[in-house]
C-alpha cells in the first residue's frame, strides 16, 4: 500500500477516502519541525502540502520513494519545481480551482472599500449617520495585474458591472482562448497602473515580481484608486504602499463627479451619497 503523507492542516472528506484507499499520516505541524518532516518523508510516495512547507531539494532528499507531491491550493511558490523535476517528481496542483472565490473575494473588497461600508456601519452602530459621498465603480477601469485564471474571473464580476477592464501579464498573450472569449485587453504594465481606478494583484512571488509595486510605479495609479491584493504579499512594498496611504494617495474617493466614462464618453456618475 502506497505511503501518503499530510504535512499541513489538510482536511476534507477525500482525505477520509484516501485513508481507505492508501497508508495516510498526517503531521498538521510536521512543516515546522525538520526532524519529523524528515521521519515522515523516509517512506513517502506521495506528500500533500499547502503553502508553508517547503519542498526543496533537502525536503527530496529526505525521500527517497517520493514520485507525487501535491499542492493543496494554486500557489506553487514553496516548491521547488526545477529540483522535483530533476528528483523525477511530480508536482500536482488543482489550477483555477479556487478562482471565483478569489474573483468574489477581490469584488467584494472592492464593493466594502469604494462604498466605505465598514467605516460607516462603525459609525452606524455608534450612533451616526456618515453623509459624506462614496464612489460608484460603474464606468470606472478595473486593472488587473496578470491575466492567469483568478484574474480571468475578476475580470467577468467586474464587466458585469459595467467597469471596462485591462490587464498586465507577459506570459498570456492576447490570442489567448479566455482572453478572446471575455474580450480582455492586455496592455503593458504602465499603462494598466495609470488607468487602474481599481487594481488587483494575483501574482506569485518570484525575482520577477518581488515589490513589483514599488514607490514608483504606486505612483502611477490615478489619486484615489483602490488595491486590493489577493496574489503573494511580497509583491507590494509594503513601505511605499503605507506612505502612499498616508499621504491620501490611494482609498480616498476623489471629488471629481462626472469623469468621462472610456467607453462610452458619456460623464459617468461616480459619487453618490
Amino acid at each position: 500500500m502506497s505511503t501518503v503523507v499530510v504535512t499541513e492542516d489538510v482536511t476534507g472528506p477525500a482525505y477520509d477516502k484516501l485513508a481507505a484507499a492508501r497508508s495516510l499520516r498526517r503531521d498538521a505541524d510536521a512543516w515546522s519541525s525538520p526532524e519529523r518532516l524528515r521521519e515522515l518523508l523516509a517512506h513517502a510516495e506521495a506528500v500533500i502540502v499547502r503553502n508553508r512547507t517547503q519542498v526543496d531539494q533537502a525536503f527530496l532528499e529526505a525521500a527517497p520513494s517520493l514520485k507525487v507531491v501535491a499542492r493543496a491550493g494554486v500557489g506553487l511558490d514553496n516548491i521547488d519545481l526545477d529540483a522535483a523535476d530533476r528528483a523525477g517528481v511530480v508536482v500536482v496542483a488543482p489550477l483555477g480551482a479556487n478562482a471565483s472565490s478569489v474573483a468574489e473575494h477581490a469584488l467584494s473588497m472592492a464593493l466594502a472599500l469604494s462604498k466605505s461600508l465598514i467605516p460607516s456601519s462603525t459609525s452606524t452602530k455608534a450612533g451616526g449617520w456618515d453623509r459624506t459621498p462614496t464612489q460608484e465603480l460603474k464606468g470606472r477601469t478595473w486593472g488587473l495585474l496578470s491575466a492567469g485564471a483568478t484574474a480571468r474571473a475578476t475580470a467577468r464580476l467586474a464587466r458585469s458591472l459595467g467597469m471596462d477592464v485591462v490587464a498586465y501579464d507577459p506570459y498570456i498573450g492576447p490570442d489567448h482562448p479566455e482572453v478572446l472569449e471575455i474580450g480582455l485587453e492586455l496592455a503593458p504594465l504602465d499603462d494598466v497602473l495609470s488607468r487602474a481606478d481599481v487594481l488587483s494583484v494575483h501574482l506569485p512571488h518570484t525575482p520577477a515580481t518581488d515589490r513589483l509595486l514599488d514607490a514608483h510605479r504606486l505612483a502611477l495609479l490615478p489619486r484615489g484608486a483602490l488595491l486590493i491584493s489577493v496574489g503573494r504579499g511580497e509583491v507590494v512594498d509594503e513601505s511605499a504602499l503605507l506612505e502612499a496611504l498616508t499621504a491620501g494617495r490611494l482609498g480616498e474617493p476623489d471629488s471629481t463627479c462626472g469623469r468621462r466614462s472610456r467607453r462610452s464618453q458619456a460623464p459617468s456618475k461616480r459619487c453618490r451619497t
